[in-house]
C-alpha cells in the first residue's frame, strides 16, 4: 500500500514539475494601452484573464502603441477605432499594411469636450455653436475631409440660461482666445507635412472659436495628467477625442456627444496571437 501511495506521489510531483515547465516556456504576450484612455482598462481586463501569460504596459499615447506593435516590442494593443482605421486604411501611412485590426466586444462610445466643472456656461456657448456650425454645413465639410462624415451624431439646439456663473467665459473673452488641450491623435489631431496642426478636433474648435469671436491656441499635453492640467487653468478645455463617461461627467463640464466610437485591438500584420489565446 505505501509503494501505491508513493508511486501516486512521485507521479503527481511529476505532473506539476512537467506543467511548470510548459507555463514558462509559454512566451509572455504584452498587451499596451494609452494611460489614461478608454482602452485602458479593456487592455487590463484582457491581461488579468491571460493571468501569468500575460503583461500590460502603458503607453504615453495611442500613437505610441503603434509604434510598438510595429517594433514587435508589443503584442496587442487597445486603441480608438477611429485612430486605428486612419492609421491602417490611409494609403501612405506608415502603419498601412503593417498593422492588422481585430474587433473586440466593446460598446459604443461617445466623444466630448471636457471643460472645468464650473464653465456650465462656457459649455453651452460652445454646444450652441457646433449646432451652428452643423446647421451651415461647416461640420459635415469637416468630417467629410477627415473622413469621418459616418461617425458624426446630430446635436440638438442649445438653449442658453443666461442665469448662469459667465466668469469662466468672460474671462476667455477678456483674453481673446481659447488654450484647446491636444495630444497627436490622428485624424483628431496630428501634425502636416509642413508641421502645421490640422485635424477633426483642431478644424472644429478653430471654427467653434471663430463663433464666439475669438481664436484657439493649441498647447500639447500628456493625456494622463489632462484633469490636473484643466484645474490648474493651464488649458481651457480638453478638446482631443476624449471618451464621455460618467466619472468624467461628474469631473468636468461635457459638451453635447460629437463623435461616435468604439475601442478595438491592433496586433502586428499576420499575427494570430489574439486566436492563439483565446
Amino acid at each position: 500500500m505505501k509503494k501505491i501511495l508513493l508511486t501516486i506521489l512521485v507521479v503527481a510531483i511529476l505532473a506539476v514539475s512537467l506543467v511548470g515547465l510548459v507555463a514558462c516556456n509559454l512566451p509572455q504576450v504584452t498587451i499596451m494601452a494609452e494611460a489614461g484612455s478608454a482602452g485602458e482598462e479593456l487592455a487590463q481586463d484582457y491581461a488579468n484573464q491571460l493571468g501569468q501569460f500575460a503583461k500590460y504596459v502603458s503607453a504615453q499615447s495611442q500613437r505610441d502603441v503603434l509604434i510598438e506593435i510595429v517594433a514587435g516590442t508589443a503584442d496587442i494593443g487597445f486603441i480608438d477605432s477611429i485612430m486605428a482605421n486612419y492609421y491602417i486604411n490611409t494609403e501612405g501611412s506608415s502603419y498601412a499594411g503593417k498593422v492588422d485590426l481585430v474587433d473586440v466586444e466593446a460598446e459604443e462610445e461617445t466623444y466630448a469636450i471636457g471643460f472645468r466643472k464650473e464653465d456650465v456656461y462656457l459649455t453651452q456657448k460652445v454646444n450652441k455653436a457646433l449646432y451652428d456650425l452643423q446647421e451651415d454645413g461647416t461640420l459635415d465639410e469637416i468630417a467629410e475631409f477627415y473622413g469621418l462624415k459616418d461617425s458624426l451624431i446630430k446635436f440638438e439646439d442649445q438653449v442658453i440660461d443666461e442665469t448662469l456663473d459667465k466668469s469662466g467665459f468672460n474671462a476667455l473673452m477678456e483674453r481673446g482666445s481659447m488654450i484647446v488641450g491636444y495630444t497627436i491623435f490622428a485624424p483628431i489631431a496630428y501634425k502636416n507635412a509642413n508641421d502645421e496642426l490640422i485635424g477633426f478636433d483642431t478644424d472644429v474648435a478653430k471654427a467653434v472659436c471663430q463663433k464666439l469671436g475669438i481664436t484657439a491656441s493649441f498647447q500639447e499635453i500628456d493625456w494622463n495628467t489632462k484633469e490636473v492640467e484643466l484645474n490648474a487653468k493651464n488649458i481651457d478645455a480638453i478638446w482631443n477625442g476624449m471618451t464621455k463617461t460618467d466619472a468624467r461627467a461628474e469631473a468636468m463640464s461635457l459638451s453635447a456627444s460629437y463623435l461616435k466610437n468604439k475601442q478595438v485591438a491592433v496586433v502586428a500584420a499576420g499575427s494570430t496571437v489574439m486566436e492563439d489565446n483565446k
